[in-house]
């Protein structure tokens, strides 16, 4: 992630809209990027229908935030399912970063919709997921990588080069997690090397041993970090490894999430 010149804010009217606007619009702020509001309704007669409300929809959501300083556009489209009428946008504007609610209905610990599973697989940028927590004044983010592979380093750098980014705009603190089960000191040497390329300190590099599903969720929950970064695979779904530890994460913490490619 080089830059955040453009975020696109999805929202769907089942959800309060107004945590991903907001949250789109803190990043704004610290970057000097602009953002988009965008509506997906289904490619049905009654979504069709419903389009001008929805655009009404939109237009009021943007009214409801005081942000003179931030250029703010709207747009809606008719797509089935969801998620490919999202893709389909982000090819078409090619935002930096897409930023989305978790599951419905505001709740802090909220179940991933379909929509959500298909997104976090599919979108080609940085993926922001928030339930609407405010951050900390310095916030503290945190990037997972997975170095079982010493072979596989790129996700790794990948998420770190982001999170890297984003802590410096945002003037957060930055620290490295792994966890693992691999008991020699290959996974501690790798996630070194990854911390002297983002010259993150000893105090916020962090590798733990046991099973990473428990480990993280005990180690995160106790830290309270506000922005997580992870990575996914371009093709990964949730019935692989991986991707059921990344369900299981978004659904046991209740910070933001960035997902990335």
């Amino acid at each position: 992630m080089e830059s955040l010149r453009s975020i696109l804010a999805v929202v769907e009217r089942d959800q309060q809209g107004q945590h991903a606007l907001r949250k789109a619009l803190v990043l704004a702020r610290h970057a000097g990027a602009r953002i988009e509001l965008f509506l997906c309704e289904p490619a049905t007669g009654a979504g069709r229908s419903r389009l001008e409300e929805g655009r009404a929809y939109l237009q009021a959501l943007r009214n409801s935030v005081v942000a003179e300083d931030v250029p703010i556009a709207i747009d809606i489209a008719c797509a089935s399912p969801t998620y490919s009428g999202i893709v389909s946008k982000v090819a078409a504007s090619r935002p930096d970063l897409v930023v989305r609610q978790i599951g419905t209905g505001g709740s802090s610990v909220a179940t991933l919709t379909a929509t959500d599973t298909h997104l976090i697989a599919a979108c080609p940028v940085p993926l922001l997921l928030t339930r609407g927590r405010t951050w900390e004044p310095r916030p503290r983010f945190a990037a997972l990588v997975d170095v079982s592979r010493k072979d596989a380093l790129a996700l790794p750098r990948s998420v770190g080069d982001a999170g890297e980014f984003l802590a410096l705009i945002c003037r957060a603190e930055f620290g490295l997690v792994c966890s693992t089960e691999n008991t020699d000191s290959a996974p501690v040497l790798a996630v070194q090397q990854l911390a002297q390329e983002f010259q993150v300190s000893s105090e916020r590099t962090h590798v733990l041993r046991g099973r990473p599903a428990q480990t993280l969720v005990e180690f995160l929950t106790g830290s309270r970090h506000d922005l997580i970064l992870l990575g996914a695979t371009r093709r990964r779904t949730f019935t692989a490894r991986g991707g059921k530890l990344t369900q299981h994460l978004l659904q046991a913490l209740d910070c933001d999430f960035v997902v990335v490619k």
